[in-house]
Order: structure tokens, then sequence, then C-alpha cells
């Protein structure tokens, strides 16, 4: 019986379990973190999204201001024939990030700044100008975040 036992290969179950057990502890401490590094990616993304907006919409103004235009209000609501801004190729930015903006000029400088994705949002409005460095999302949106173009 003792030889027999012996010459036996392959883990028992207590063995097996302990393993199990093992892993499941590390996934318990891994998922958290990973989600949150990922969500922290999505946030940077969406205020990379709204820097270049915010630039485009600059560019955008000042080819209007040297043109005819004299607009000083680019809205968009997610309505593609309302998008307002038609330099800087705004629209072969990453479609699936469902921007919507509302951005008001005052002379040259940009003092209302409102954009969101839907998850992500940045909402300001400062009478000496909003500068591209201050942009930063907060989630969950507000009711303040609604974007609805005129």
């Amino acid at each position: 019986g003792l030889i027999n036992m012996k010459n036996k290969k392959g883990f028992t179950l207590i063995e097996l379990l302990a393993v199990i057990a093992i892993l499941a502890i590390l996934v318990v401490i891994a998922v958290p973190s990973v989600l949150k590094l990922f969500n922290k990616g999505k946030t940077s993304a969406f205020d990379t999204q709204a820097k270049n907006v915010f630039k485009i919409a600059q560019t955008q103004f000042v080819s209007d201001q040297l043109g005819t235009g004299s607009k000083s209000t680019y809205c968009f609501d997610g309505d593609a024939s309302n998008d307002s801004i038609t330099t800087g190729k705004l629209g072969d930015m990453d479609a699936g990030a469902n921007l919507k903006y509302y951005i008001t000029f005052d002379d040259d400088i940009i003092t209302k700044f409102m954009i969101n994705d839907g998850k992500n949002a940045f909402n300001k409005t400062l009478s000496t100008g909003v500068k591209v460095e201050e942009i930063k999302s907060h989630t969950p949106l507000e009711t303040t975040d609604a974007i609805t173009c005129p």
C-alpha cells in the first residue's frame, strides 16, 4: 500500500484549492487597481481632446475674423449639421468620443468653454479668459454640464 502511494504523481485536492485561493486573492487585489488606471486613461484622453477642441476653436475664431464673419459662439450638441467649427478637422477626431461643446469668445479670448462626452465634462466661464492649461475634467456630469445649441 505505501509503495503504491509514493509512485502516484499529481497534486492533492488541498494543494489545488490552496493555489486557487491564492489566485483569487491576487485577482481581488489587482482588479480595482487596473480599473482605476483604465478610468484615469479615459479621463486623460478626454482632457487631451478638450484641449484640442479649445485650440481648434481659437484657430476657427481667427479664421472667421479674417474672413467676412464675426462669429463669437461655437456650438456642437451632437447634431452634425450644427457643428460650427469647420477648420482644424474636428470631425476627424475620435468619432466615438461623443464630444459636445459650447464656446464663447469676447474680443479675442475664450470666456466660456463647456465640453463633455457624456461621462467627463469641463465647464468654465471666466470674463478674463479661460486658459487651455486650466482644462481638467470632472465626473460625474452635473446638470450645468448639459449642452444645447441655440
